[in-house]
């Protein structure tokens, strides 16, 4: 939902890839680019994974229009 215009939405239906990112590869990228050590928000013994998405429906809805 668009949260300038409630009439507005986007849905994005996928299917899903789910991966462990035991070394922190994609954490240490992401941070890198947002200026932040992502490791500050984990806590002991959290690990993290790296979800991709493969969109097979979207749907735009303008009821504004």
């Amino acid at each position: 939902m668009d949260p300038v215009n409630r009439l507005r939405t986007l849905e994005i239906r996928a299917h899903t890839e789910i991966r462990a990112d035991h070394e922190f590869a994609f954490a240490a990228r992401a941070g890198k680019k947002h200026g932040m050590d992502f490791h500050d928000l984990d806590g002991t013994g959290e690990t993290r994974s790296v979800v991709t998405l493969f969109p097979v429906r979207v749907v735009a809805t303008d009821l504004g229009s």
